[in-house]
């Protein structure tokens, strides 16, 4: 069996990380972010494509210029089953419409996704349902593997792990709705956490890690009080040393929160829970208001706050991997 998969983005690129993790005839291709974050999984991207594809997997697009419309065409040219993973519902209705009408117009086969919410929303599209496979997020399974043979290494002094979002969007038209010091819509989301957090006095080591899209020319006013990381370390493992990690709605706070690290979740606007995933770590602390925020902070680094594992990890770590290779592989059978 050889299986064609495609990347261009981290998202996507946790499905095609999975599967290589799983079986050894595997052809990557990817662009953009993926490149690099496939890479430093350990995984190598050719341009080769194998003589007799069996089956065609690819990340879910976020543009409607996506490479992977090509990947699924090839796959109905080839006569091949096309497979997609989706790792949210957020706006499922642009996925694979393109430059077209029609939202499921460049859609694969079938789908493999992370909860019923998106099953809900693509058979609301009018996708066929039973050819959607609701798997888990494989990333779950991967960062609670990798960070039990991760020794937690001790400092003297305690450290936070701020994820930086990209510069767009900016907080929006729901600003006035938001507990933060947000002045207008056109505010930049990490900046005003950053500055809430400088601003409350915490003595803490400050490592912002840049997001794919940040340059670090754009959070040059903080580099005399703060780290600005943007390098090789998977993010996971940079988490897994901190004592605590702060972020808006970016899916490494839930891995974070996953292998029991103090984890917020700084909301800005209440539209914002739509962009997290629907089931969350039951620890993971989510913040509407600057008051909150800065407490738990403080609680958090005195040492008054009480850390813990989330009880329902079991709903996280389901194996999706083997799951996905399994359905492919049933579905190229002959």
């Amino acid at each position: 069996m050889s299986i064609l998969c495609f990347a261009e983005n981290p998202g996507g690129a946790n499905g095609v990380i999975a599967l290589a993790s799983k079986e050894q005839d595997i052809f990557i291709h990817a662009k953009d972010s993926a490149i690099k974050y496939i890479q430093d999984h350990g995984f190598k991207v050719s341009s080769q494509i194998p003589d007799n594809i069996t089956a065609i997997f690819t990340g879910a697009p976020h543009s409607a210029n996506s490479s992977a419309f090509d990947y699924i065409l090839r796959a109905r040219e080839v006569k091949v089953p096309s497979f997609a993973y989706v790792d949210a519902c957020v706006n499922s209705h642009m996925r694979f419409k393109g430059h077209s009408d029609d939202p499921l117009y460049y859609a694969p086969d079938y789908l493999f996704v992370t909860e019923k919410a998106t099953i809900d929303a693509f058979t609301k599209l009018g996708f066929d349902p039973n050819c959607i496979f609701e798997v888990g997020n494989p990333r779950y399974d991967f960062v609670v593997s990798r960070t039990k043979k991760i020794v937690k290494k001790t400092t003297k002094k305690k450290s936070m792990l701020f994820l930086a979002d990209p510069m767009i969007p900016r907080v929006g038209c729901d600003y006035k709705n938001s507990g933060f010091d947000v002045k207008n819509p056109q505010d930049v989301r990490s900046f005003i956490l950053l500055n809430s957090l400088i601003k409350s006095g915490h003595d803490f080591d400050i490592i912002i890690k840049l997001h794919p899209r940040n340059s670090v020319k754009e959070f040059i006013k903080y580099q005399d009080i703060c780290r600005i990381y943007q390098g090789n370390e998977i993010g996971i493992d940079m988490a897994f040393q901190s004592d605590l990690v702060i972020g808006t709605t970016t899916s490494l706070l839930v891995e974070s929160a996953l292998v029991g690290v103090p984890t917020i979740a700084a909301l800005l606007t209440p539209q914002e829970r739509s962009w997290l995933p629907h089931i969350l770590p039951d620890n993971l602390i989510i913040s509407h208001d600057n008051s909150h925020f800065n407490t738990i902070v403080s609680d958090i680094l005195n040492g008054s706050f009480k850390i813990s594992a989330p009880s329902n990890k079991g709903q996280f770590c389901r194996n999706a991997d083997a799951k996905m290779l399994n359905i492919i592989n049933s579905m190229t059978a002959y």
